[in-house]
């Protein structure tokens, strides 16, 4: 290859192909949540997305190119396609894709059973939350036990084999691995995690402490955390799941935004995640999702609206600028999430002044516990890949302990997380969003006077933030658009401001 030119070529031509294999891929995996079984064609369509991506003459191009070419847009898509190949030495290999199937299928598989029904994830989720009965909420917890010790196995060959590979890479482990390609440091995310909890550890321990007092308990196990601290959706008729999309449908038409004309759809279907964006084509994106009565899922909607508005006005058509960092990702879906913080919003809903003091307090056990439980699944991550030989029920209890402050319980339960088997190392991505969206939130808040009923922060945001994809890095996007570098100071005072 002589040239600049001849190189650009090339990459069209291999990126239309991929591009086609993705778009399968994603229809397959939509049919797959959907009928709850594996099209084999799927795993046809992951081996041929792995050849692409492994390409040995791919990769010695990229090699040779990226200190050499003098256009800025081609070295940038270098730069991400060469971590794009490294990523996908481990993620898309034929030993890991197959045990990642596997384990998937397990878990869309299981059956979840509560005083001898057969439930769905939702619902177990929704009594952990709701459920006043705390022998119901018990059993709900441990519905999950099997599972776990049926893919404790397999998973753990998995984390193996994800370790030996990144190594291969010249990386400690495939924590340090994943983290880096995302522009982190493992040290520096455990810091970030570990001083957002000093730092609010006082009100939430206060929290705590106050519902487990009127609830009259004497101590505060892992199926009670959530009921005490996540009691926002109990009462309060006006976040019921019959409105939720016409809730989503008020605000976009509000704000200048046709899901239809840009091809956003949702669906609702029982999914081993809260919720889910896929986006099949640029103009096909779909949002999943098992809904639930209350608050938190009508910010959850919101958040896979973030998801489905940054695919739809991400402008690059290169599919390799498209797919930016999971961790910037996430921080534009939450940004969107924090739409259901504006009292603004919360009163056209159809809540009154009564009714918005008291989402404010249980706002704060929610939000707490949301981050809490990310930051404990995900410092148990790190902890896992760096020594799995260690006892990883003990390690989950005492995660559990520390960072939720709930009694030490050893029950086999680490295993049954879907995150661990086809989302590794990306519970910190929940909690980094966070950092993101306050930080936005912040500045949309004193520019434009904030983000619900102000149209022209859509443009904005589409501006400095979604057009460019990973065009630019996600960080000097932020650094841009906020005037500052991502911190966690806007997120601390957000969540200690909301005691009021």
């Amino acid at each position: 290859m002589a040239s600049e030119a001849e190189l650009k070529q090339y990459l069209e031509v291999w990126e239309k192909e991929l591009q086609e294999v993705m778009e399968k891929m994603g229809e397959l995996s939509f049919k797959k949540y959907k009928e709850k079984k594996l099209d084999p064609e799927l795993v046809q369509l992951e081996k041929r997305r792995m050849e692409l991506l492994l390409n040995t003459e791919l990769e010695g191009m990229v090699k040779y190119w990226l200190p050499l070419v003098s256009d800025k847009a081609l070295q940038r898509k270098l730069e991400v396609l060469s971590d794009t190949i490294l990523a996908s030495k481990v993620m898309s290999h034929g030993e890991v894709s197959t045990l990642v199937r596997e384990l998937d299928s397990m878990i869309v598989g299981y059956d979840y059973v509560v005083k001898g029904q057969l439930v769905d994830l939702g619902t177990v989720r929704n009594i952990l939350k709701n459920e006043p009965d705390r022998e119901v909420r018990k059993e709900a917890w441990l519905t999950s036990k099997n599972l776990s010790l049926q893919m404790e196995e397999k998973l753990l060959e998995l984390v193996h084999l994800r370790n030996s590979l990144a190594r291969d890479q010249g990386y400690a482990n495939y924590a340090d691995m994943s983290l880096a390609l995302q522009g982190l440091q493992t040290e520096q995310v455990k810091e970030w995690l570990l001083d957002l909890t000093l730092k609010t550890n006082d009100l939430y321990q206060d929290l705590l402490t106050s519902g487990a007092k009127e609830q009259g308990l004497d101590s505060v196990q892992p199926w009670d955390v959530q009921y005490l601290l996540d009691s926002s959706g109990r009462s309060d008729s006006v976040f019921s799941r019959d409105k939720l999309l016409l809730a989503l449908d008020q605000w976009c038409k509000q704000h200048g935004v046709d899901l239809r004309e840009l091809g956003i759809s949702v669906h609702f279907m029982d999914i081993p995640y809260n919720g889910l964006c896929m986006s099949i084509k640029r103009d096909d994106i779909r949002i999943l999702g098992n809904p639930t009565n209350g608050y938190g899922y009508y910010k959850t909607i919101f958040h896979e609206l973030g998801h489905s508005l940054h695919s739809a006005y991400n402008e690059q058509d290169s599919p390799v600028l498209r797919r930016e960092a999971g961790v910037f990702s996430e921080g534009m879906a939450e940004l969107f999430g924090y739409i259901m913080h504006e009292g603004k919003w919360l009163e056209e809903l159809g809540l009154n002044s009564e009714g918005y003091e008291a989402l404010q307090k249980s706002l704060l056990g929610s939000w707490f516990h949301y981050l809490r439980q990310r930051t404990a699944y995900a410092l148990f991550e790190y902890s896992l890949y760096a020594n799995p030989a260690q006892d990883l029920n003990q390690l989950m209890a005492k995660s559990e302990q520390d960072i939720l402050g709930v009694a030490y319980d050893e029950t086999a339960r680490w295993a049954a997380n879907a995150w661990y088997v086809s989302f590794p190392v990306y519970w910190q991505n929940y909690v980094i969003a966070d950092f993101i969206a306050s930080q936005v939130h912040g500045y949309l808040k004193n520019e434009f006077g904030g983000f619900t009923g102000y149209p022209e922060v859509l443009s904005y945001l589409r501006e400095k933030l979604l057009r460019p994809g990973a065009s630019i890095d996600w960080q000097v996007k932020i650094k841009d658009a906020t005037g500052r570098p991502l911190s966690a100071d806007d997120l601390i005072s957000d969540i200690l401001n909301l005691k009021g």
